[in-house]
């Protein structure tokens, strides 16, 4: 029997969509939301998810350690992405489905909105 954990999270931040999109989908903002207790490696190509093209989708766009403390690997991660949809100045949306060691399956959606002036959800 598989068994599955879902949670959910939002936040309202005092920023504008595209900014935090421009974050978020870049490897350096994973590690910053990760850090100072995991952080992933990632070649340097793909330093930002929002450049994945069609051809990327729906297959490993490539393998990382996870590092404890940022140093020590403890997890290989299979990272493949689903779906990417950049909206430009309304935010954007991408759907990584993923595989590790650890875990059979990894999946992790973020959509960010606009919820106008310089304010996201």
């Amino acid at each position: 029997m598989t068994r599955a954990i879902e949670v959910e999270c939002s936040s309202t931040l005092a920023t504008t969509a595209s900014e935090v999109w421009g974050h978020v989908t870049t490897m350096q903002g994973v590690n910053d939301e990760l850090l100072p207790w995991i952080a992933m490696t990632y070649p340097p190509e793909f330093s930002s998810l929002a450049d994945a093209d069609d051809s990327m989708l729906g297959r490993v766009a490539f393998h990382s350690w996870l590092l404890a403390g940022g140093r020590v690997p403890f997890d290989r991660h299979a990272l493949g992405l689903v779906d990417v949809d950049d909206r430009g100045d309304e935010g954007g949306a991408f759907v990584e489905e993923s595989t590790s060691w650890m875990q059979s399956r990894w999946r992790h959606e973020r959509d960010v909105v606009a919820l106008g002036g310089d304010r996201c959800l």
